[in-house]
């Protein structure tokens, strides 16, 4: 029952009963969210030191990431070894590393505009340890350079082709009359040529010193040193079982399109792979798996392109576009020795890439543009030496100067 008060009446004086409100029994509970407001407004006392530790360590966490994400992406930066006078100079360095080939070419005397070149080749070979001259010789009609894979011999490829001794720069090979031009596989196991006379593509067994096989294809294969004399449209497999060239029926043609003959030499079979845009081959890798070819952009650089094909059927393994390359042109392609990586140099950068998926793995951006590269792996594959041209005035003509260039690539290449 409720309970009743009296309250005086406001105006009568007489007395009103009012109904009082019940009497609630409540238990006793216990509320953490004052306990938890005190926690967080109570200060928690760190001692002095751990500011200054907890930002060293942010720091260093910092470079330790952006050193990590450089090499991947843009380092390690290359350690120049020595750079040598202009000249319109070639460099190479051999497969060991002990020694650099450089070619000059040889000038005409008493020309008016005294920038004519003659055909004529200043070979040079330099001890890179001491940088001493091992030897000098001129040589006739050179389209390119190439050490044997145990840097033993050098093969001289152009209109007339013929390999040296490396000890003392004697001639131990001459290519046969009517071979016009003479190019050789990577392995400098085996020539190719076009002769002459008969318009039959042959192939030479070096080693053997003997014809291995001489053909003759329906396209009209054209093997062809390009306008700087160090590019051709044609290569070998390291076995000289595959021949890898361009095939363009006339030059309108080749403007928009190429074909790509592969010749089985064993087989003595041949099927052509047509393309869109100019395609030239550019190398074998040494297990003979993969054979890469390059595409010059048509209208702009950066349709440019680097293709990995399988020389036995022509399927398209993997591309690298223009874009990657920072849109230049490729001037060189290298394989390591297991075939596992390959390297590409343009006038802008030098990248490397896996070699069965063209996954890239490192790219080193280059401070100033290049007029030439030549590329070459160590025999473990964990370095990779570049011989690079760049220009340079000097009394008012431009010339080149070369400059050899090595990366460390143990950070790089996966394990």
């Amino acid at each position: 029952m409720a309970r009743l008060t009296r309250q005086p009446a406001p105006h009568t004086g007489t007395t009103v009963v009012t109904p009082k409100a019940p009497v609630t029994q409540h238990t006793s509970t216990v509320s953490i969210a004052p306990r938890v407001r005190t926690a967080l407004r109570r200060r928690v006392t760190l001692p002095r030191w751990f500011y200054p530790v907890l930002a060293l360590a942010t720091v260093v966490t910092l470079i330790d990431v952006g050193f990590s994400a450089r090499a991947l992406t843009y380092g390690p930066a290359p350690s120049v070894v020595l750079s040598w006078k202009p000249g319109y100079n070639y460099g190479l360095i051999s497969p060991d590393g002990k020694y650099i080939l450089k070619s000059k070419q040889v000038r005409e005397k008493k020309h008016p505009s005294d920038v004519y070149l003659s055909d004529m080749w200043n070979l040079t070979l330099i001890n890179k340890e001491n940088q001493k001259v091992v030897w000098t010789r001129v040589v006739d009609g050179i389209g390119k350079e190439i050490f044997s894979p145990d840097g033993s011999l050098i093969f001289l490829e152009g209109r007339l082709g013929q390999i040296l001794d490396i000890k003392n720069g004697s001639t131990v090979w001459n290519a046969p009359q009517n071979a016009f031009p003479i190019h050789f596989n990577a392995s400098g196991s085996h020539a190719f040529w076009i002769d002459a006379v008969t318009g039959k593509t042959k192939i030479w067994n070096i080693v053997q010193n003997k014809k291995q096989a001489e053909f003759s294809i329906e396209v009209p294969i054209k093997i062809y040193i390009s306008n700087n004399g160090r590019d051709v449209n044609a290569q070998l497999s390291n076995d000289g079982s595959l021949l890898c060239a361009d095939v363009p029926s006339n030059f309108a043609v080749r403007k928009l399109s190429s074909s790509l003959l592969m010749r089985d030499i064993n087989r003595g079979k041949s099927q052509i792979f047509s393309k869109i845009g100019v395609y030239d081959p550019q190398n074998f890798s040494p297990d003979n798996k993969f054979v890469l070819i390059s595409k010059a952009g048509s209208l702009v650089v950066s349709e440019s392109a680097v293709e990995c094909l399988d020389p036995t059927f022509g399927v398209p393994l993997w591309k690298i576009f223009g874009s990657s390359l920072l849109g230049s042109i490729p001037y060189d392609t290298a394989w390591s020795h297991d075939s596992r990586f390959v390297a590409i140099a343009t006038a802008d950068t030098v990248t490397l890439f896996t070699g069965k998926t063209g996954k890239q793995l490192y790219q080193f951006r280059r401070t100033r543009n290049v007029t030439s590269s030549r590329l070459e792996f160590s025999s473990d594959g964990r370095t990779l030496s570049e011989v690079v041209g760049t220009i340079q005035e000097n009394r008012n003509a431009f010339q080149t100067e070369e400059t050899l260039q090595t990366w460390d690539l143990s950070r790089v290449l996966p394990k």
